[in-house]
């Protein structure tokens, strides 16, 4: 019925400032556990060609979408040359537009 708060505003802020670090850092390996597969997946096709959209651009390097998982905007075509899961990093070439025939 009329039972007090187990805890009063102080302390549900401590509690929240104590647990916001680790709901980050679950997101973070979440995030990390996601793009783990995706090199993962393309460090087994290295060598073939796939469609991309260009997003970005961060002095001479890009930030794009493989077409395998979405189709919006400006696709060109790339080469996986180099994917390392271990070590977080993926090389790309640029080979050409889509309609360019290739």
């Amino acid at each position: 019925m009329g039972k007090e708060p187990v805890c009063d505003g102080k302390k549900l802020e401590e509690i929240g400032m104590s647990v916001e670090p680790v709901i980050k850092s679950f997101g973070t390996v979440k995030r990390n556990r996601l793009r783990y597969w995706v090199l993962k997946f393309l460090s087994r096709h290295q060598g073939e060609r796939y469609s991309a959209v260009v997003l970005d651009e961060f002095k001479r390097k890009y930030r794009i979408v493989l077409s395998i998982i979405f189709k919006p905007g400006e696709e060109i075509l790339v080469e996986v040359n180099k994917v390392d899961p271990w070590e977080d990093s993926i090389e790309l070439a640029y080979v050409g537009e889509m309609n360019d025939g290739i």
